[in-house]
């Protein structure tokens, strides 16, 4: 047996950032991360919208998501993680 199976049938909570396995049936509890990000740029004050998928900056319809203000990189950041226009 597991170290992460013998937490579940003891009934105590698996040491940090290790994901509990349940039983069939059931959800696991797994961290989610964000496919995109927000990071500063190479340029003081820019900022870009990072693509954990495709480690490079993220293309969007309008081009590449680089060059931007923090408030315009966090709402477009909002835009893509929530699926609005």
């Amino acid at each position: 047996m597991g170290s992460q199976e013998r937490y579940d049938t003891i009934g105590r909570h698996p040491p940090p950032g290790r994901a509990r396995v349940k039983r069939k049936g059931q959800m696991k509890d797994r961290p989610t991360v964000s496919r995109y990000l927000v990071r500063k740029g190479a340029v003081p004050g820019q900022w870009m919208i990072w693509d954990r998928e495709i480690r490079a900056p993220a293309r969007l319809d309008r081009g590449v998501a680089t060059g931007l203000s923090e408030e315009r990189a966090r709402l477009l950041l909002e835009q893509l993680t929530t699926g609005q226009p």
